[in-house]
């Protein structure tokens, strides 16, 4: 090990061998590939603490992942430096991460051009929901010396698209280029007191958020900012545990919506499931599904 220069270990294009070398009983490894909630136990060799797994993945995948130390432990990769913040489910933590040969990366041109719109901060004080809701309000370039009307769409757990997805970022970039008409961004906070209640479990509550969006928000919105208010010009954009309040807002309200993105979204059989498999979709104008990560 003291003679190889980067950890994990690629082999050719396609086969990545993971080694830890720690004091440890057991180790397992929790990793995209593998499954981000699953931890898969690593080989020991007998008698020392050396621990290996060899994987094969695509020769372009790019792979966030960590190890569960005897048990319970999330720990990174001690011999990777490189670490990326995602996340999972109401937390954003940490991990390791690696790139297979033929990875290209995308956002180095995200990072690298001027940002030319315009981020406001903003405070909705919710009745429905007995509370102050944080808002980060995108406005693409030249809002403030048109008067020009704008598309809306709303993205929940905003900070963690904002921070970590860097959303606002990628939109700008778009729009700079002319790939996509201007458009205003709502993001909307994550709950600091959790928030996974409100955007999944929690029936009453999930209830309680979509009418705070449709009776408070949406109208807020649109008294404030220049905005095209037909639905036709209003999404509703989710990831992880978001995209089913995204998905079922938009299906009970299409008066007020009529398109919907949900990106690697969770629902899982059951009562989640029956509220939408109900529910009237005729009136969305546009739905988008996608896997992976923002």
């Amino acid at each position: 090990m003291s003679q190889q220069n980067a950890f994990p270990v690629i082999e050719s294009n396609n086969i990545v061998h993971f080694i830890y070398r720690r004091v440890a009983e057991d180790l397992a490894l929790n990793a995209d590939h593998t499954g981000i909630w699953d931890e898969n136990p690593m080989n020991q060799r007998e008698g020392s603490n050396f621990f290996y797994s060899t994987h094969k993945l695509e020769p372009d995948a790019h792979i966030k992942y960590r190890y569960i130390k005897d048990l319970e432990e999330k720990i990174l990769d001690p011999h990777n430096l490189q670490q990326i913040r995602e996340s999972i489910v109401d937390e954003v933590e940490s991990f390791s991460w690696f790139s297979m040969p033929e990875w290209e990366e995308e956002n180095t041109e995200i990072l690298s051009q001027k940002f030319e719109g315009k981020i406001e901060k903003k405070q909705l004080q919710s009745q429905i929901m007995s509370s102050n809701r944080e808002l980060a309000i995108y406005l693409p370039p030249d809002y403030h010396q048109s008067r020009d009307v704008y598309p809306v769409t709303y993205i929940h757990m905003g900070k963690s698209a904002q921070d970590v997805g860097q959303i606002h970022l990628k939109v700008d970039q778009l729009i700079q280029g002319k790939k996509v008409r201007p458009i205003i961004l709502v993001m909307i906070d994550e709950n600091p007191k959790g928030f996974y209640d409100e955007l999944f479990w929690n029936t009453e509550s999930v209830n309680q958020y979509s009418l705070m969006l449709v009776k408070e928000l949406v109208p807020y919105i649109d008294q404030h900012y220049r905005t095209i208010q037909p639905p036709e010009s209003r999404m509703n954009f989710g990831i992880s545990f978001s995209g089913y309040i995204s998905l079922l807002t938009t299906i009970q309200h299409s008066d007020i919506f009529s398109r919907v993105s949900c990106q690697s979204s969770v629902y899982w059989a059951g009562k989640r499931e029956k509220r939408i498999n109900h529910s009237n979709t005729n009136q969305i104008n546009r739905n988008l599904y996608g896997l992976g990560t923002i």
